[in-house]
Parts: structure tokens; C-alpha cells; sequence
């Protein structure tokens, strides 16, 4: 991979394109991603479209919501072959709070996108997620996360178009983590832990805003 190829960055302007590092050699094919909205002529926000956006403001199905992420990861999937899901504390352990582990989350999709990794973002799904389950802060496991893990995150791993996660450091104390590492593994998806140096750019940038 050259480097030379731009790749779109979710939660920017529909038409803002960066150019991957060019030393980054994690995933062929990676570089090849373009705006979705240069290609399909659709206007994109977070890598969903106007119409799915505008059901998610208003769905109580996981399922459904799952079916929407698929349809998602499928057009990631035919511009650039390679689909990345970013796996960590969200709910549970981590950080120690659900708003401290999404901005670590969010920050850590940044680094990957500036190193031209093709990550699926999930956290446009988020607020559909918490009202469905009614999630609080403390809320016991069983109540919250086997629902998220079983209706929306499964179905989404099952699909087969997710090719590769990548595990946050610390993910051993999440309870969702947990459970998509040991569903990856039987379904035989590619897992790899969050490189060290891109990691320390993510506590960098997170000391920047606590």
C-alpha cells in the first residue's frame, strides 16, 4: 500500500477525505475505500444513510437495528474488502463508566481511520442501544448486555462480513468483550490486539479532554 488513497473518516463532513499514513501496512485493500457518497451518489453521516438514520431516531427492535448494521458493513465490505470491528470495555469494566469508555471508543476509531484502517462504526448505534434496554449506569450484566450482545451483536458477526477485530487493551474486564472475543473465535474471524504506539496516541488525546 502506497498511502496515496484517501479513506473516509465517519463523524466528518460528507466530503472531508484523509490520506492514510503510508508506512501503515495492516490490511491490504484498506486504502482502496472511498466516500460512499462519491460512489453511490448517497449523502452519508457515520457510514449510514439519511433514510437509516432516521429509523434508528425511532426503532425498539435489535434485531432490526442489527439488519441495518449488516446492510452497512456490506457496502463497507464491497468497496474495500476488508471490515474492521473495534472490540473493548463499553458498559463494563474498562475506564469505569459507559461515557468514559465511549469517548475512548471514539478516539481510538480516530487513530485507526488516520492509519487507514476500514473500521465499522458502531457508535451511531449507541442511543438506539441504551433506549431499547433501558441501560443505566451500574444496571446488572444480565439485564443489559445479553440483550445487546445476542440481538444486535450477534447477528452482525454472523454475517461473516466483519473480517478482522481488534481488541482494546484492558478488554479481559469487559463482560461484552469478553463474550464477542469468544464468538469471534468460533466463527473465525481474524483477532488482533490494538497496537501499543496507537494506543498511546488514544491516552494522549484522552488527557487532552478530562
Amino acid at each position: 500500500m502506497d498511502g496515496s488513497n484517501p479513506v473516509y473518516v465517519p463523524g466528518h463532513d460528507a466530503h472531508t477525505r484523509i490520506v492514510p499514513n503510508a508506512d501503515s501496512n495492516l490490511f491490504d485493500g484498506t486504502q482502496t475505500y472511498i466516500l460512499l457518497a462519491d460512489q453511490k451518489g448517497i449523502p452519508m453521516h457515520d457510514q449510514l444513510t439519511e433514510e437509516e438514520l432516521a429509523s434508528l431516531s425511532e426503532l425498539m427492535d435489535l434485531e432490526k437495528a442489527a439488519a441495518i448494521a449488516v446492510t452497512c458493513i456490506g457496502r463497507l465490505y464491497e468497496l474495500g474488502g476488508n471490515v474492521v470491528q473495534l472490540c473493548g470495555p463499553m458498559s463494563t469494566g474498562g475506564r469505569g463508566h459507559i461515557d468514559l469508555n465511549m469517548a475512548r471508543f471514539r478516539i481510538a476509531m480516530e487513530v485507526m481511520h488516520e492509519h487507514g484502517v476500514q473500521v465499522f462504526n458502531q457508535m451511531v448505534f449507541q442511543d438506539m442501544m441504551i433506549r431499547i434496554t433501558g441501560f443505566r449506569p451500574g444496571m446488572p450484566v444480565e439485564e443489559y448486555n445479553v440483550q445487546i450482545l445476542e440481538g444486535f451483536y450477534g447477528p452482525v458477526f454472523h454475517s461473516g462480513l466483519i473480517t478482522t477485530a481488534i481488541f482494546l487493551p484492558d478488554w479481559e474486564s469487559s463482560h461484552g468483550a469478553s463474550w464477542e472475543r469468544e464468538l469471534l473465535k468460533k466463527l473465525g474471524v481474524e483477532i488482533l490486539e490494538y497496537p501499543t504506539s496507537w494506543f498511546a496516541e488514544v491516552q494522549r488525546r484522552e488527557a487532552l479532554i478530562t
